[in-house]
């Protein structure tokens, strides 16, 4: 309820008291967006690009994990990427096209994809759209060809 216009505030702060920092912004949805984005790292072992990524892959994240994605790809005519999804606890829709997407990318341009070490959520989802199957898992990396 709004005090009338000209009515001074219900529970006005003391006297000398900063102001409030502004809310953070509440989506559409009703929700706010997460305090902690999406982290990847980027380091070379070898011949491969590794990505370390610790968050969530949704929606709101992929493009951050695309970006360095791009980097990689525009460095390297074609590149061994490995994804190092241990600390990913959540891999959505958008999440699940973005690797697919980067498999494509990458096997697309004579290098190779590999999902490192999944976070048994992710390893989960994975397995519940067959991408298992299609996509390479392995729990270190391999030896690049020369």
């Amino acid at each position: 309820m709004t005090p009338p216009s000209g009515a001074a505030p219900l529970n006005p702060p003391p006297a000398g008291t900063p102001p409030r920092p502004p809310r953070p912004p509440i989506s559409p949805w009703g929700w706010s967006p997460r305090p902690d984005p999406l982290i990847v790292t980027v380091a070379r072992q070898g011949g491969w690009h590794v990505l370390t990524v610790t968050g969530e892959l949704d929606l709101a994240s992929v493009p951050a994990l695309q970006a360095d994605l791009y980097d990689v790809w525009a460095e390297t005519a074609a590149p061994w990427v490995a994804l190092d999804l241990t600390a990913v606890s959540l891999c959505d829709s958008t999440g699940v096209n973005a690797l697919v997407r980067a498999w494509q990318r990458t096997t697309r341009a004579g290098g190779q994809l590999l999902l490192l070490r999944p976070h048994p959520r992710v390893a989960a989802v994975l397995c519940r759209t067959a991408l298992d199957q299609h996509l390479p898992i392995a729990t270190h990396l391999p030896e690049p060809p020369c």
